[in-house]
């Protein structure tokens, strides 16, 4: 057998013409791949009485997603988020958190893997395996890895359900990741909140002018809740429509949580929301309902404020005490809303006032107001600008004030 001995050169154009044979022109390989996400740009200024937004401060956030399809049944969809969060904080010092509002080792930059799952389509079922945004009522972009499974075989009815075991660990969920409610469950049960299984089922309709949700959710040794939204939606004409929505919770925290946790407690949620929209103008009244059995401290939401209706841009239920993922005592609020969109200019301009009360969990009753003021402009489908300011007005007066200002630019596609 003769041996033969290709230069470095040769050698190279040889592994290329083989791996020439083989490969596939990039307009083939991307045929089958939808693209899609956003970035957006953000800056705030706030005095929040203490929070950990008090300050000045700058995110940078973008998300991309892939979804491959490899057959008629079969894709893939992944999924990645790149963060950058700075806080310069009122002391002066300059902080980094990262995309989810914690100290970060690497001065604020994050970069992450939101979704990695094989997907199988058969009929009208979809079941979804690995890495995926969890999308229940009571979460808002919270991860789990696990699987979920949709059916939409009944026209306007989808039913879901799915089983995550490898939550990820967001600051939303309950009052953050250090705070004194997550503690005190981490200390009882021995582990933290998101070490244990979370179980979800739901029936989600849609026959105008009637929607509806349904949701059950589980998080294995900690709580147990439920929700109900009904809405109905009516378009009088092209450019007049009238919308009315309600929604019912309740939460069963576990046996054991009430038992090894001071004040922990079962809660229930109300909240009704009106819509009215014609000629460019809008406005909406609203009332929003929730309290702690035995002015303890419970939970409507798992991540932020899930899909429950709020009451304006950070009172409700932005700080503190008052968040749905964690709250204490008797909160209820009611708020009215009103904005206008300049025909063919792309601006729009709101305000929204909230008047509520709430006890925080003791024997005394606090008042608070919100002023909120917003102007957007649309640039084009995929271009948005936004700004608002807000203040909150407590009383009694030794309560301090919040104000908080936010201006963002962000691109979808």
């Amino acid at each position: 057998m003769k041996l033969v001995k290709l230069s470095l050169a040769a050698a190279i154009a040889a592994s290329t013409l083989v791996s020439s044979a083989s490969a596939v022109a990039l307009e083939e390989a991307i045929k089958d791949v939808d693209l899609s996400g956003m970035a957006f740009v953000r800056y705030q200024n706030a005095d929040r009485s203490g929070y950990i937004a008090d300050g000045n401060w700058w995110k940078f956030k973008s998300v991309l997603t892939l979804k491959t399809k490899i057959d008629d049944n079969f894709f893939m969809l992944a999924g990645f988020q790149y963060g950058v969060e700075k806080e310069m904080s009122s002391s002066g010092t300059n902080n980094g958190y990262d995309v989810i509002g914690a100290a970060s080792t690497n001065n604020g930059d994050t970069f992450k893997v939101t979704q990695a799952l094989l997907g199988y389509n058969i009929g009208g079922t979809t079941v979804m395996v690995g890495r995926y945004k969890l999308g229940t009522f009571f979460t808002d972009d919270m991860l789990g890895t696990g699987v979920k499974v949709v059916n939409t075989d009944i026209q306007g009815l989808t039913l879901a359900a799915l089983w995550a075991d490898a939550l990820e660990n967001d600051g939303d969920v309950l009052d953050g990741k250090s705070g004194a409610t997550r503690v005190a469950i981490r200390n009882a049960m021995g582990r933290d909140v998101l070490s244990h299984n979370l179980y979800g089922v739901a029936a989600i309709g849609a026959y105008d002018p009637l929607s509806f949700q349904i949701w059950y959710a589980s998080l294995q040794d900690v709580a147990n809740l439920f929700a109900v939204e009904a809405g109905l939606d009516f378009a009088i004409s092209d450019d007049v429509k009238f919308g009315l929505t309600g929604q019912y919770a309740f939460t069963d925290m576990d046996g054991d949580i009430k038992e090894k946790v001071p004040g922990a407690a079962d809660s229930k949620f109300a909240a009704g929301k009106a819509e009215f929209g014609a000629f460019g103008f809008d406005a909406s009244a609203g009332y929003v309902y929730y309290k702690a059995k035995d002015n303890g401290v419970s939970l409507s939401s798992l991540d932020d404020n899930g899909e429950f209706i709020s009451a304006g841009q950070v009172l409700v239920p932005d700080s503190g005490a008052s968040s749905y993922h964690a709250y204490a005592g008797k909160n209820d609020y009611w708020f009215v809303t009103a904005g206008y969109k300049i025909p063919g200019t792309g601006l729009s301009f709101g305000a929204e006032y909230v008047d509520g009360k709430f006890n925080g969990g003791t024997a005394d009753e606090f008042k608070a107001k919100e002023i909120v003021g917003r102007i957007g402009y649309k640039y084009n489908k995929k271009l948005n600008f936004t700004s608002w300011y807000s203040h909150i007005d407590y009383e009694p007066e030794a309560m301090v004030d919040d104000k908080t200002f936010r201006v963002q630019a962000q691109y979808k596609f």
